[in-house]
């Protein structure tokens, strides 16, 4: 039962989802419109639970909600976070070596990890599923590329 929710799930297109959160936004704007009172009062109410070590106020929420607005953005500002998006994009590419790591590794990874979340109380079906699912995958994979070579390969 869970495999077919999970499956009719993923056969669900992004554009309907898209489209289903733009009706539920309109909806909840028209409703909720002129009242963005409730809103820093929600903020004001979540910073104060998560106990931050700095006292926060309404005035704050407001100034941190206005900040984009109030802020001008030069082409120079752009250049240089462009620049440092680059710098960082090629740092992590040396850090990183270009291992591929075999079907075979892979499945074998994946179902070591499936037997470790089992055991673990935080587990849940949607994230056994998920790795069941990629699972399955590796093991299409590795099974695809498994063929016997005929005796011409051997004379390449």
């Amino acid at each position: 039962m869970v495999y077919w929710i999970a499956e009719a799930w993923d056969e669900v297109k992004s554009a309907t989802i898209i489209k289903s959160w733009r009706i539920i936004i309109d909806t909840q704007n028209t409703e909720h419109h002129g009242n963005s009172n409730e809103g820093i009062d929600e903020l004001l109410d979540l910073a104060m639970q998560l106990q931050l070590s700095e006292s926060i106020n309404e005035e704050d929420i407001r100034d941190w909600i206005n900040a984009d607005e109030q802020q001008e953005i030069t082409d120079e500002m752009i250049v240089n976070k462009e620049n440092e998006t680059s710098d960082d994009d090629e740092d992590s590419d040396d850090k990183k070596p270009n291992m591929k790591i075999s079907h075979t590794d892979g499945l074998k990874a994946i179902e070591s990890a499936i037997e470790y979340i089992e055991q673990q109380e935080e587990a849940t079906p949607a994230i056994l599923l998920s790795l069941k699912k990629w699972r399955t995958i590796a093991a299409e994979k590795r099974q695809n590329n498994i063929k016997q070579k005929t005796i011409k390969d051997f004379f390449k």
